[in-house]
């Protein structure tokens, strides 16, 4: 791929990344008129981050979740620690 050819595939998949998800593909449809491979190669740039945006977004969502509840466990204890303390 020549430099020039990937400032194009790279300003497209820019361009594309600034519509909404439902008008990306009509986007690059007009975009990559006549040009059949530069649609494949922005499509499949897209594909490939959509996919990865939503696994980190999943991923983080995991993360947060499980050492919420942890911190939240950890509170839990000291705080029943604490009651039975003030109970004796």
């Amino acid at each position: 791929m020549t430099a020039e050819r990937w400032e194009r595939l790279k300003d497209l998949f820019e361009a594309a990344l600034e519509r909404e998800e439902a008008e990306r593909a009509a986007f690059l449809e007009r975009a990559c008129a006549g040009d059949p491979q530069l649609h494949a190669e922005a499509a499949e740039l897209l594909r490939n981050h959509e996919q990865r945006s939503g696994k980190f977004w999943r991923d983080a969502l995991r993360y947060c979740d499980f050492w919420g509840r942890a911190e939240w466990e950890k509170s839990m204890r000291r705080r029943i620690a604490v009651s039975a303390l003030v109970l004796r």
